[in-house]
């Protein structure tokens, strides 16, 4: 028979695993607290740099959509500017050809007293505030029913206002 060990050493071994197991259990619930801690920090973090990431891409839309228009306004400055340079060199080549016509017909006549010579400078061009656009450029509606629903709005408030004093006018008068 095998020798029993004494019931003294046996509960003092069980009483070491029993210890043991219960430190164990402590650090992993520790370890778990933690664990749940620094997910919740990651998880806000996360959601926080995704609700950022959706704000920027928003204004990325709005800065592109801005470059767009300034892109089709600089287009259309250039394109005037390239049309009125052409005109104002036609209106002085034309000028020049009339004022030249003008004296050589005044020599031909023989007059005493020549004419003064016509300015063939051009004044400046007055400036005015570029053209913006109001409304969107890509608009459901067409543009004669977008005119028509802002001019019927601007009016409306206004013939709201002015019914009531030509009811009262036209009492007072009667």
């Amino acid at each position: 028979m095998a020798e029993r060990e004494p019931a003294a050493e046996r509960l003092k071994r069980h009483r070491s695993r029993a210890e043991r197991a219960t430190v164990a259990v402590e650090m992993d619930e520790a370890r778990l607290a933690a664990a749940v801690t620094a997910d919740e920090q990651t998880a806000h973090a996360l959601s926080d740099l995704k609700a950022s990431l959706k704000g920027a891409k928003q204004y990325v839309e709005r800065l592109s959509a801005e470059v767009t228009v300034a892109q089709q306004m600089a287009k259309s400055a250039r394109k005037e500017r390239r049309v009125a340079e052409e005109a104002l060199t036609g209106h002085r080549i034309s000028a020049q050809k009339r004022a030249s016509k003008l004296a050589s017909a005044e020599s031909a006549a023989g007059t005493e007293q020549p004419t003064e010579p016509l300015s063939t400078t051009a004044r400046a061009p007055r400036r005015t505030a570029p053209r913006v656009a109001t409304t969107k450029a890509t608009s459901s509606k067409p543009a004669a029913a977008r005119a028509a629903a802002t001019r019927d709005a601007a009016t409306r408030g206004v013939a709201r206002k002015a019914a009531p004093r030509a009811r009262r006018t036209i009492s007072k008068q009667t």
